[in-house]
């Protein structure tokens, strides 16, 4: 193997320096600079990534936040508005409750004078026949026509 023979050996460490040196030159100051930053670069974008997303996260934090507080209170107006809606047919049924109720009771009291009219009639009529029929018993009975006094008398002591 002619790596091997020792005569080889001089200039084998003279292209092994020169070839050395190239290659680290080369890597110092071409491709480690790039690859560094490559690496910067990414790393930024990684920690910009990381920072927007942070970001990101708690502005939807207070979204969420903002969006659950609208919410309690549209639920709490909706409350209020249903309490109000039901509290306003309350009293549109409240008052016409009460327009129906004089309304009743006036017919009530119509009714009741009416009846009341028709009950004295009705009385006034009985009185008047039951004023007739003793005069026509007393009559018939004893031959002679009664006097209105005498009827009188006798239907007030049949009354008490």
């Amino acid at each position: 193997m002619p790596q091997l023979d020792p005569s080889s050996f001089g200039s084998q460490l003279f292209w092994l320096a020169i070839t050395f040196s190239v290659l680290f030159l080369v890597l110092t100051y071409f491709i480690l600079p790039r690859i560094g930053s490559t690496l910067e670069a990414r790393q930024s974008r990684l920690q910009g990534d990381f920072d927007a997303a942070e970001r990101m996260s708690e502005e939807a934090k207070q979204a969420l936040e903002a969006y659950e507080e609208a919410l309690s209170e549209a639920r709490v107006n909706a409350v209020k508005l249903a309490q109000d809606v039901r509290n306003g047919i309350q009293a549109e049924m409240d008052e016409e409750k009460a327009a129906i109720d004089a309304q009743i009771a006036q017919r009530v009291e119509a009714a009741e004078t009416r009846l009341k009219a028709s009950r004295d009639a009705a009385m006034a009529g009985i009185v008047g026949s039951a004023r007739d029929v003793v005069a026509d018993i007393v009559e018939t009975v004893s031959g002679q026509k009664p006097s209105d006094a005498d009827i009188d008398n006798a239907m007030n002591r049949a009354g008490n």
